[in-house]
């Protein structure tokens, strides 16, 4: 059975300094999932275990992360890395937020549950030459523009059904531009019934885009490009919908 609620997106009100110019960060990989889905494949994480049909984050695309593309890392010591890299996220740095930051940052990131907001910021958020409010307000700000665009209704409104490769990519366009075509990445999974369902979605900017916060000025070819056998292919892409198979 489908369950539906509209609900607002998460938005946050902070003033925002620019990203300083840097050659290390002049493209970047907006990467948001479709929590579902993601969910279906980890189940045991405490985000999956308490999400409800109704909950905000089962009907809108959210946010994984905003990746610099010429580096990992930056400033962090060996130990920090280590960790992050065997997935021992509790024992990162805690990310301190502003009040308002942190309450968007908890609805539009579930997997702050997991503490995904630590990996993020040690392995990325250290290379956007931001400090962390900014740097995440950045995100919110980018994916409310997503969500509120009618490519991102689309994908909402797709909830436990099909859409197309050949419809997003339609969508995509007429929301950010022609460039969408090459510079936005759709990751699926492989269903039972041979099938495939949408997991995330990657769209690869300039700095430009993220200073502006405008997901139509600087969408540019991936620098790293997601590997072939997790893209989806052309054909039915499903968006699955909690309690579907």
């Amino acid at each position: 059975m489908k369950h539906r609620i509209w609900l607002a997106v998460p938005v946050v009100s902070v003033t925002l300094a620019v990203f300083a110019g840097s050659a290390r960060a002049e493209n970047y990989a907006f990467a948001v999932s479709w929590q579902a889905q993601f969910c279906e494949l980890k189940k045991d994480k405490p985000e999956c275990k308490s999400m409800t049909p109704t909950r905000w984050d089962a009907q809108n695309l959210t946010l994984h992360g905003l990746w610099p593309q010429s580096a990992d890392y930056c400033g962090a010591t060996e130990q920090q890395k280590k960790a992050d890299q065997s997935g021992d996220w509790k024992s990162l740095p805690e990310v301190i937020l502003k009040p308002d930051v942190a309450a968007s940052l908890k609805d539009a990131m579930p997997g702050t549950a997991s503490m995904l907001e630590r990996h993020e910021w040690v392995k990325h958020g250290t290379c956007a030459n931001a400090g962390a409010d900014e740097y995440f307000a950045k995100a919110l700000g980018l994916l409310a523009q997503l969500n509120a665009s009618p490519f991102g209704k689309h994908v909402s409104r797709r909830y436990g059904s099909d859409t197309s490769m050949a419809k997003l990519q339609q969508l995509a366009e007429s929301s950010f531009g022609p460039a969408s075509r090459t510079s936005i990445e759709y990751i699926c999974d492989a269903r039972k019934n041979s099938s495939q369902a949408l997991v995330e979605i990657r769209i690869h900017m300039g700095a430009t885009g993220i200073q502006g916060l405008d997901l139509t000025s600087s969408m540019n070819t991936p620098v790293r490009k997601a590997k072939d056998a997790d893209l989806c292919v052309g054909g039915p892409v499903f968006i699955d919908g909690i309690n579907e198979d």
